[in-house]
């Protein structure tokens, strides 16, 4: 499971290099919102010890993109997220 993990984090970085939030801000906020899961699962599961904060780093830029104004789903759908990853710390 590390392995594919690990594999994940690299796509969406390397998608991230793609989807630049200049050209394409939709396609960067989502990838980041999946990064950021990506990252609360390797937490949760591989890195315990460590608190997930790219995971929260990457929900908060996402949310730079998707406005509660211009995204209303979108932007519940990263806020859930971000709870359901701070849960993780407690």
């Amino acid at each position: 499971m590390e392995d594919n993990l690990t594999k994940s984090i690299h796509a969406f970085e390397e998608a991230l290099k793609i989807y630049t939030v200049k050209k394409y801000p939709v396609d960067y906020a989502r990838t980041l919102n999946d990064l950021g899961n990506v990252y609360g699962k390797f937490y949760e599961v591989i890195n315990k010890e460590d608190k997930p904060t790219k995971s929260i780093h990457a929900f908060r830029e996402a949310l730079k993109i998707y406005t509660v104004e211009k995204y209303p789903e979108d932007y519940r759908m990263v806020i859930s997220n971000i709870d359901l990853t701070r849960r993780q710390i407690d």
